[in-house]
């Protein structure tokens, strides 16, 4: 399995990958990371994770994604390449405006763009299943456990064991969001 976060700073790449190589490590999968900053310390972050037995590089290759998990719709329209056909592209319906991208005028038609391209792909209200202002990343995994198939009950113990209860209750809307 093949997975990419696209995120801007950071800070929900770093809690959806942690939960991501704990799933991992759990399910015995063997699990390879790789972390690209692409412009300073409120850029792009696009972290990319390869589960599976042999894996020689972290890095997942173009067009070999099973699974995109982006926090903002610019990321998204920025990692779609990777995506396989057959793969799920989840995206918070938002942009993030942070450092240097602080109103900044956003390209019109992407979210129609990819509508048009990819079948799997999902916008969700993020903010809105989160509640909190800390638990964007526990709504958009919640989202991403189920279009993925991965084990909701090891997840959900692995959200937990690491969050407070903000977090586990976004985890969950997130989850039954996609019902």
């Amino acid at each position: 399995m093949n997975v990419l976060i696209a995120d801007v700073g950071g800070k929900n790449a770093e809690f959806v990958a942690h939960a991501l190589l704990e799933y991992g490590d759990r399910k015995q999968l063997g699990c390879k990371m790789n972390r690209m900053r692409i412009a300073g310390e409120s850029g792009s972050i696009i972290t990319h994770l390869r589960f599976g037995e042999n894996i020689c590089s972290p890095t997942v290759p173009f067009g070999e994604a099973d699974g995109i998990i982006s926090f903002d719709i610019l990321e998204a329209a920025r990692t779609k390449h990777f995506l396989c056909p057959k793969g799920i592209l989840l995206v918070n319906d938002k942009k993030i405006e942070t450092g240097f991208a602080r109103g900044a005028t956003y390209p019109n038609g992407l979210k129609s763009e990819m509508l048009q391209e990819i079948n799997g792909v999902y916008f969700i209200d993020g903010d809105a299943l989160a509640q909190a202002e800390d638990s964007l990343s526990a709504a958009m995994l919640g989202a991403f456990t189920r279009l993925l198939g991965l084990d909701k009950p090891t997840m959900l113990e692995i959200i937990v064991q690491t969050s407070n209860s903000n977090q586990i209750a976004a985890f969950e809307r997130g989850y039954l969001f996609l019902k």
